[in-house]
């Protein structure tokens, strides 16, 4: 199995090292051809956004970020449609992060999330 392009210490903490073993693998699948997501759960600092734009990186040599098209999404040039299409569309890995961050948790924020997430089913997004 290939080994994540990441420093990313787990101290023997066994939810950390499964949170590891569980990027790489996930990477692996990927890589392979395989689709799905990966979600990774936990308190503020654990590393979760670290492992996360690291398999995103290592597959697709870039992430996306949820704030930034949040912040996009608000803007009044904004075809709000086009744009969720374009996210929902992105080609190879996608990240969702900070999902509820701010005014995101809000009933415009929740729908494009739900269109986002409804388009790419299948497709491989953390």
């Amino acid at each position: 199995m290939p080994k994540l392009p990441v420093d990313f210490q787990t101290f023997d903490d066994p939810v950390l090292i499964k949170m590891l073993d569980a990027g790489t693998t996930y990477a692996a699948r990927i890589r392979a051809g395989g689709k799905g997501w990966l979600s990774f759960l936990g308190n503020s600092g654990t590393g979760k956004t670290y492992l996360g734009k690291a398999v995103t990186c290592y597959l697709h040599g870039k992430d996306k970020s949820w704030p930034q098209f949040m912040a996009k999404m608000r803007s009044p040039d904004t075809l709000v449609y086009d744009s969720v299409t374009d996210l929902a569309n992105t080609r190879g890995v996608l990240m969702l992060d900070d999902i509820g961050v701010g005014n995101d948790a809000k009933p415009f924020g929740l729908d494009l999330l739900m269109r986002v997430m409804e388009s790419r089913r299948s497709q491989p997004t953390i």
